[in-house]
């Protein structure tokens, strides 16, 4: 039994302004993220501890990543922060590395 990525679109709100403005809000499009496995706190801080820091929220225990967040170039940023966990979650459920 392999471990995947497992990804899907959904709908989502961004909040503007964070504490400033938190009753207004953005239709978004979000890319929800889970790794069997691994909890969606565990994958946020994983994906905050890459080289490159991919910052995500999580809602009812998933990852979000909002698309309105998220440029072309750095989706390659994120493909790869993902590969990398995987395989690094993937060891650990085989008795190797922590994240």
């Amino acid at each position: 039994n392999q471990t995947m990525i497992n990804v899907e679109i959904i709908d989502t709100k961004s909040i503007v302004g964070g504490g400033a403005f938190p009753v207004e809000y953005l239709l978004s499009k979000g890319v929800l993220i889970s790794i069997p496995g691994l909890s969606a706190s565990a994958l946020e801080k994983a994906l905050r501890r890459n080289s490159i820091p991919i910052i995500g929220r999580i809602e009812n225990n998933k990852l979000i990543l909002d698309v309105r967040t998220v440029q072309y170039d750095e989706i390659d940023i994120i493909a790869d922060a993902l590969k990398d966990i995987y395989f690094i979650a993937n060891d650990n459920m085989s008795g190797g590395c922590d994240l």
